[in-house]
């Protein structure tokens, strides 16, 4: 079933039974504006309403998993697209 949504923050991979979704904002560390924490929540919401997906593996691209919350964003310093939720 493919994805109902470009993302823009994760890369996904699909291999066999098994998703694998990676962070991708390496330059920022992984960090997560909340535009990415509304991402994630629809890539969760694909992979619980495809039932050929059985396992998903979270992961971050470059040196970082992920530091956590972006602080640009709640500092106002963030791209504007970064603090838009399309929800």
């Amino acid at each position: 079933m493919p994805l109902p949504f470009q993302p823009r923050y994760v890369e996904l991979e699909e291999k066999g039974r098994i998703l694998i979704i990676k962070f991708n904002r390496p330059k920022a560390m992984n960090s997560m504006p909340p535009a990415m924490h509304v991402e994630l929540a629809k890539v969760f919401k694909y992979f619980d309403t495809t039932d050929d997906l059985w396992v998903a593996i979270v992961t971050g691209n470059g040196a970082a998993f992920s530091a956590g919350f972006d602080l640009k964003t709640a500092a106002g310093m963030a791209p504007k697209e970064d603090t838009e939720l399309d929800i």
